[in-house]
């Protein structure tokens, strides 16, 4: 699980341009039927056991990202 804080922090050094780009590409990459695992987890710098736990993944990010863009507009 990705570190609110750690994510929150990138936000604000990349911008709310760049990190809403970013939730953007994981919105698309979880609407996608199919996925290519090895490229995805080359992007990611990590592996996963199967398509079930990159769309985990990709979920809790998008939910930290989500978190820290909300707390930007406060």
């Amino acid at each position: 699980m990705p570190d609110p804080y750690q994510v929150a922090a990138w936000v604000r050094e990349a911008g709310e341009t760049k990190a809403r780009k970013a939730l953007a590409q994981l919105q698309r990459m979880l609407e996608r039927k199919e996925v290519d695992l090895r490229d995805a987890q080359r992007q990611a710098g990590r592996t996963f056991a199967g398509p079930l736990p990159l769309e985990a993944w990709l979920r809790e990010w998008e939910q930290a990202l989500l978190a820290a863009l909300e707390n930007l507009d406060s």
